[in-house]
């Protein structure tokens, strides 16, 4: 019972913190701790949230805890999950352990797979912002 109510509350303050922060530019320092805290989270449920809204609303400052989960967490859904919203806030420094995901045959074969289909969509779209440029 305590650990489900501590879970509600640091959900709570990740949610009021997003609610405080207008823009991006304007974001909580606090809020971002606790979106952190949610990622590294035991609680499932808090975690992929985490995850999500961290990937959704493109924090930068929650890179190297997304990029933690992906490689070194055993759940297949949050690994593709942190892949995902790594993808969105599309930095070019995960491209390389998104490669290695693709490429460790000890992986989940669905990790792997849409490991491999962020990548591709990830060259796609840099492709096509290079031809839009020309």
């Amino acid at each position: 019972m305590k650990r489900s109510l501590t879970y509600l509350t640091v959900f709570l303050f990740v949610t009021v913190g997003f609610s405080i922060a207008q823009t991006k530019d304007q974001l909580n320092p606090i809020a971002i701790e606790n979106l952190v805290a949610g990622i590294h989270s035991e609680n499932l449920g808090l975690q992929k949230s985490s995850i999500f809204f961290a990937g959704f609303y493109k924090i930068e400052e929650t890179m190297d805890a997304l990029r933690e989960e992906m490689l070194l967490n055993e759940n297949p859904s949050i690994k593709v999950l942190a892949a995902l919203a790594l993808y969105e806030i599309h930095n070019e420094d995960v491209l390389d352990d998104l490669e290695r995901l693709v490429r460790d045959v000890n992986q989940d074969y669905q990790v792997r797979r849409m490991a491999k289909a962020i990548c591709d969509e990830w060259y796609i779209k840099d492709a096509n912002a290079i031809t839009v440029a020309k």
